[in-house]
């Protein structure tokens, strides 16, 4: 039973298609796993107020869960350490944008 809805936000989905199919349905399982709100088979990280990042090998989802969605609010191949300051202020303005439209 699917607890979550999902919806994808800027270069997200796009971002998935192109992944190896390999890796797509690898992506797609992580994603199914916390629409199920089971977090625990999953690995993600809490990087800043509400905003999450979903790890998939060297690919990184950002996203947010605001009500019964998760919103993907951007992708990114993971380079250095540190997430990218432009990829987590995109998907906070993302956040602030959804939760003041609601």
């Amino acid at each position: 039973m699917e607890i979550y809805a999902v919806q994808f936000w800027g270069n997200t989905d796009n971002f998935i298609k192109e992944l190896p199919r390999k890796l797509q349905a690898k992506v797609k399982e992580e994603i199914s796993c916390m629409k199920r709100n089971d977090f625990r088979a999953v690995r993600v990280k809490t990087l800043r107020g509400p905003i999450g990042e979903l790890k998939v090998k060297r690919y990184r989802l950002l996203f947010f869960i605001y009500g019964s969605t998760i919103f993907f609010a951007g992708a990114f191949v993971k380079k250095t350490e540190k997430t990218p300051r432009a990829e987590l202020e995109k998907a906070e303005n993302i956040y602030r944008m959804i939760i003041n439209y609601k």
